[in-house]
């Protein structure tokens, strides 16, 4: 049951996010913040369990931000956003002497939070959007989709060679599901299924997909385990419940967070040098 809501989830969502990614624009931008927002909520919510009213307070002041960040036009912008947001932090915590520890330690980890999701979504919303940057907008998109669909076919073939011959645990302390076995197939068919989708990709060389698709055979399984180790660390079993047979939206895009931030270093700073 769980494996058939996980398909009939993919099948019937996939679609959607395929056409908006096509078609950019301003729906893409809307698409791009409510899965920000939506995984920065699963976040706090996993992280501030305990303290709802700092989870509320913490996840509208991180949307804003995003908000500013998406629509900053320079990476100047960016950096004196996040610095000030820092800063802030830090004044207040200087001038309240007094506050409980965990209160600060409680902030540093949201904080974690907003930079660690943040910066996977921001990465794919420059590919799409900072086309110029790297020639041309719809080069862009195709790293996009080579990225989406390394990504996946390393989570997708992962999952299943390890649910059939899994036998030999990745890291047990972090996740008691992912094997040797499974991270080898997903590797196999990280490299395998992009090739085999070349013609997709008329802009991209052989080099593109091939310095693309090996980084992220162990960028992508490791994406997982940091999420896997979030989730254990506070005691949940997921991260929420939004995407029925896969749990939250931040289960589905844990791997995608780090290996977009790859995909967006290598076409801004590789191919366009």
């Amino acid at each position: 049951m769980n494996l058939l809501l996980r398909v009939l989830s993919s099948v019937t969502l996939l679609p959607i996010v395929i056409y908006v990614l096509w078609q950019g624009g301003l729906g893409f931008a809307i698409l791009i913040l409510l899965a920000f927002a939506v995984s920065l909520f699963e976040y706090t919510s996993m992280v501030m369990n305990q303290h709802r009213g700092w989870q509320v307070l913490s996840f509208l002041f991180s949307l804003i931000a995003a908000v500013l960040v998406f629509y900053a036009n320079s990476l100047a912008a960016t950096v004196v956003l996040i610095g000030t947001l820092c800063f802030f932090i830090g004044a207040y915590f200087t001038l309240n002497p007094d506050l409980p520890k965990w209160q600060f330690e409680k902030v540093c980890v949201l904080l974690f939070g907003v930079f660690y999701i943040g910066s996977g979504f921001l990465s794919i919303y420059l590919l799409r959007t900072g086309g110029t940057l790297i020639g041309h907008s719809e080069l862009g998109l195709q790293f996009i989709f080579l990225l989406l669909l390394a990504t996946f076919s390393n989570d997708t073939f992962a999952y299943f060679v390890g649910k059939l011959f899994g036998k030999h645990l990745l890291n047990e302390k972090v996740s008691a599901k992912k094997t040797w076995e499974g991270f080898f197939g997903g590797a196999l068919f990280t490299v395998i299924v992009p090739f085999a989708a070349k013609i997709l990709f008329a802009s991209l060389s052989v080099r593109d997909i091939f310095f693309i698709t090996i980084p992220i055979i162990f960028l992508a399984p490791l994406g997982d385990l940091i999420e896997s180790r979030i989730k254990r660390f506070y005691g949940f079993k997921d991260s929420g419940k939004i995407l029925p047979g896969h749990g939250g939206l931040l289960d589905r895009v844990d791997a995608l967070l780090i290996t977009s931030i790859w995909v967006a270093a290598y076409a801004f700073l590789v191919r366009a040098a």
